[in-house]
């Protein structure tokens, strides 16, 4: 990725969800950043995500990077 490349930050709506599975279940694979942005691109162009759907979409994404570790 070029460096000069602006990534948007994804909806607050992840950073929640990832915050939140982090801090329950001490999750500390990736940061709540990194997982929010993973979730993010996970679920899209979805419009008008759910908390539920967001957590889920960051549970889906840690699994898949535990299972890779």
């Amino acid at each position: 990725m070029p460096h000069d490349l602006v990534v948007p930050a994804p909806p607050a709506v992840f950073r929640r969800a990832a915050l939140h599975l982090l801090a329950d279940f001490a999750w500390s694979l990736v940061p709540a950043d990194e997982l929010a942005a993973e979730a993010a691109r996970h679920l899209g162009h979805v419009t008008d995500v759910s908390l539920t759907q967001a957590i889920t979409a960051c549970q889906t994404v840690y699994s898949r990077l535990l299972f890779g570790a």
